[in-house]
């Protein structure tokens, strides 16, 4: 891989990470609400949500 396709794809990552805007972000936003994880500074959602997601398998 060289350079220049490395800090690309850094910026995808960077896209789609918290505090990023647009669908990806709206979308995981609703499934946080729909599982009653607000935003939070002391939690970590997505760990909350693979939780309740196994919680909720048995």
């Amino acid at each position: 891989m060289t350079f220049a396709a490395s800090d690309s794809l850094k910026g995808a990552f960077r896209a789609s990470g918290p505090g990023a805007s647009g669908a990806v972000g709206k979308h995981t936003a609703s499934i946080f609400g729909k599982l009653g994880l607000g935003p939070s500074d002391d939690t970590n959602r997505r760990g909350l949500a693979v939780i309740r997601f196994l919680d909720s398998a048995n």
